[in-house]
């Protein structure tokens, strides 16, 4: 079987997106299978499923209107063959930059240049025709790039469409001005129609899209891979840690875990530390807010292989959300990749947001995981979970115990594989 992935970011194992296509496909369930990738980042690939690809940049397509730059390459990836350059380098500020300050101008502006559709030439339907795929498998995010993509491969491959919903994109066209509105949402309803099968990362949004809609939208959570034990030992300064990105107001949340950190280092003998691994660029800001001591720490990006031995060893792993109302609107629906690094950690959980959104309603149904609903009581709480040791390792077990039952990637793999399956055969 053929797989074809379009993703916008690049497949990488170090950040949420990336994580997520290998945590679907990297496994036995697929070892026989042949996979290709559509991407649009300067950055080199990164995981252990795809060696064939496609990328093609904004800033080729921008460079294009001036000086006929080429747009779109076949890159053939081979173990230890490629690094990321300068260029990688810079495009990731910007993409921080714009995430933090939601400059929208931005994104209108790149969503005119794919609709242009000058990506569309003969490198990329070479591309297209070579692969020869069976399933295309994307995420229904961008539809300014998705859509016309989505119809190119309905009209020239016999390929069947899939889609993942792991945002709720289609709220978030509200807020924009009416015209824009109503053709994002035409875009988007078009992309849905096309699509052969489609599925959420939450029953919210499964139940939410499915009305919308009028379209069976199947659940599809990540599996877990269960590679250390159950934590057996505690350490002598309680290790808190929070592995991902630092949008949507995250970074808030976890200056506030520092600062109780920090409280109860000064008043107690029992001392904690909050380790914060993120592959987001680290402003003066940031370091000022987070770095605190011996209480907090960035320690920066870390390969996902060494990030699941760090979770292992810590006592606590965090899970947070931002309280604020325009940005829950956001992850509303959404299911936090973190939940899997932290169900599979062996190590007691923690998760901090509004009950509202998604990732922490989950995590209030996992038997172990303490749950902070409130931004008023994150202090005490923290405090008190510090000087609890006797609960960790119980509550450590509780959760691996939900983990295996729930969430094994085996279990996960086959089930999308023989999905596929079902479909081509349709």
């Amino acid at each position: 079987m053929n797989i074809m992935i379009f993703n916008e970011n690049v497949w990488s194992n170090h950040i949420a997106s990336g994580n997520t296509l290998s945590n679907f496909f990297d496994g036995n369930a697929f070892k026989n299978d042949h996979f290709y990738n559509i991407y649009m980042r300067e950055s080199i690939p990164d995981n252990d499923v795809c060696k064939n690809y496609y990328r093609m940049t904004l800033l080729d397509m921008i460079k294009n209107n001036f000086t006929k730059e080429k747009i779109g390459e076949k890159i053939i990836i081979s173990n230890g063959s490629q690094k990321n350059n300068r260029k990688a380098f810079n495009e990731r500020k910007y993409i921080d930059f714009i995430h933090k300050y939601s400059m929208k101008s931005i994104y209108n502006f790149a969503n005119g240049v794919y609709r242009k559709k000058k990506w569309l030439n003969k490198s990329f339907k070479k591309y297209i025709e070579e692969s020869k795929p069976d399933i295309f498998f994307a995420f229904l995010t961008n539809v300014s790039i998705l859509k016309p993509i989505c119809e190119y491969i309905h009209c020239n491959t016999r390929a069947k469409i899939v889609l993942y919903v792991a945002d709720d994109i289609y709220d978030t066209y509200n807020s924009k001005k009416g015209i824009t509105r109503k053709k994002l949402k035409k875009e988007f309803s078009e992309v849905v129609d096309i699509a052969d099968k489609i599925y959420g990362i939450t029953d919210e949004l499964c139940n939410e899209y499915s009305k919308i809609f009028n379209k069976k939208i199947d659940l599809l959570y990540k599996g877990c891979t269960f590679e250390y034990p159950v934590k057996n030992n505690i350490n002598n300064v309680i290790r808190f840690v929070y592995a991902g990105n630092l949008f949507y107001g995250r970074d808030e949340i976890l200056s506030k875990v520092a600062n109780a950190i920090d409280k109860n280092n000064s008043n107690n003998s029992q001392k904690a530390i909050l380790e914060i691994y993120t592959g987001a660029t680290i402003t003066d800001e940031l370091m000022k807010k987070l770095n605190i001591g011996n209480s907090s720490v960035i320690k920066g990006k870390k390969d996902y292989n060494e990030i699941k031995k760090i979770m292992n060893n810590a006592e606590y792993n965090l899970e947070v959300e931002s309280f604020e109302h325009n940005q829950i609107k956001y992850v509303k629906y959404s299911f936090s990749t973190k939940i899997i690094d932290c169900l599979q950690s062996g190590s007691a959980s923690i998760a901090i947001g509004p009950s509202v959104i998604s990732s922490i309603k989950y995590m209030k149904k996992i038997p172990g995981v303490f749950v902070i609903e409130s931004i008023n009581d994150i202090e005490t709480e923290i405090v008190k979970l510090i000087n609890n040791k006797n609960e960790i390792l119980k509550n450590a077990i509780s959760t691996r115990e939900y983990a295996i039952n729930n969430h094994d990637i085996n279990k996960n793999q086959a089930k999308i594989r023989q999905d596929f399956i079902n479909l081509i055969k349709e």
